[in-house]
């Protein structure tokens, strides 16, 4: 009987993948992301075919995806504007609007729609804040001038390329109330406001809470409700819940105890959803795609070079110009060339919706895969040599 015969054995041999499997990855310095995706890709349709995904797989896929976004936005800080806040609009300009311009012209380049297209442009955009926060913390960089601008940078691109995102989804599925400025606007100022008074709200049954003599487990059912009710409000906005539960993550980053909950959260997700999710993300995968050089078909390495010079040579100027010192700018451009948490999860999403096709979206997580594994270590290697350098 073949494995796909029985969904509850599927989530288990995932489960056991997730948990067991990444730490043989590890000794050969393999992120756990990359593992997973791989091994969905060798077990999934398009090879070996043992798994085929059905709607049960796909719903845990669904909520890995959602955990996947909420953590990263947990991750978010307020940006540290360690130049002038012109300069760093110089910085962020640079990184952002030339990567969009090659996406888009790449994808449009391949026949592609320019909706599709724009797409594309957004993913080029983004970063992963997850990827890019521990790589300068491994580093020990992460509270110092460089590793602060990193940092904001990254938030800056994810927040940016979320928002593309957002506009082209409700551009092929308009809001039946709302205009699309209208819409952006209601977005926006929801966001500022349950930031402000979100953790406020937290804090007072926090108090309550303490003087019944409550414990944790009564802040995490209130945090987690809480959560629920900030996603069926943006759901009544049409905002696609993968979007949605970044937000909800950036919103609850001020209430108190927020590193426990944190905590627990990132348990549960890791433990549980975001492993099927990244294994649902391989099994779409079409390697395929990998030898279809041979007939002509160029798609994979374009964009996988338009996607690293674009973000490294755009971000590395646009450092120089910003008053960045030349080693100070590389390691900027290559911290801005990491994708992991939007893409993966952008990707998933157009694929859903028809945006995209297989073909695209296996170049697009093909490239995600590739840049988390080239990125760190690039960084790394360029901390060694300038130590150095130093000595």
């Amino acid at each position: 009987m073949e494995i796909s015969g029985n969904t509850l054995l599927v989530l288990a041999a995932i489960l056991f993948f997730g948990l067991i499997v990444p730490n043989f990855f590890r000794k050969v310095e393999l992120p756990l992301a990359t593992s997973l995706i791989l091994l969905g890709s060798l077990l999934g349709p398009y090879g070996l075919n043992y798994v085929q995904p059905d709607e049960t797989m796909d719903l845990f896929g669904f909520l890995g995806a959602a955990f996947y976004m909420m953590l990263s936005g947990f991750e978010v800080e307020v940006p540290h504007f360690t130049r002038s806040i012109q300069r760093f609009w110089l910085l962020f300009l640079s990184s952002t609007l030339i990567p969009f311009a090659v996406g888009t012209g790449i994808a449009w380049l391949f026949n592609y729609s320019l909706t599709t297209s724009f797409f594309m442009g957004a993913v080029f955009v983004s970063s992963s804040i997850l990827t890019v926060f521990s790589s300068v913390k491994a580093l020990g960089i992460g509270e110092g001038p460089l590793g602060r601008t990193i940092k904001s940078l990254a938030v800056a691109q994810d927040f940016t390329g979320l928002l593309l995102i957002f506009l082209i989804f409700k551009y092929i599925e308009p809001h039946q109330r709302f205009s699309l400025p209208i819409l952006l606007g209601l977005l926006l100022s929801s966001v500022v406001i349950l930031r402000m008074f979100l953790p406020e709200v937290v804090r007072y049954f926090f108090h309550r809470f303490e003087r019944r003599k409550e414990g944790h487990e009564a802040e995490s059912r209130l945090v987690i409700a809480l959560l629920l009710v900030v996603i069926v409000l943006y759901s009544a906005l049409d905002v696609h819940p993968v979007i949605a539960a970044f937000l909800v993550g950036f919103t609850l980053t001020e209430v108190p105890h927020s590193d426990a909950l944190h905590d627990k959260l990132h348990t549960i997700g890791h433990t549980l959803f975001i492993p099927i999710f990244l294994f649902v993300i391989g099994v779409g995968i079409n390697l395929k795609v990998l030898t279809s050089l041979t007939s002509g078909d160029f798609l994979f390495p374009v964009l996988l070079g338009g996607a690293f010079l674009s973000k490294y040579i755009s971000t590395h100027l646009g450092a120089r110009f910003s008053g960045f010192s030349a080693r100070e700018s590389v390691f900027l451009g290559i911290s801005s060339t990491a994708k992991l948490t939007v893409t993966l999860s952008a990707a998933y999403a157009a694929l859903s919706i028809g945006l995209i096709n297989n073909r695209l979206y296996t170049v697009v997580v093909l490239v995600s895969v590739v840049s988390i594994l080239v990125s760190p270590a690039l960084l790394a290697l360029s901390l060694k040599k300038w130590k150095r350098h130093l000595l």
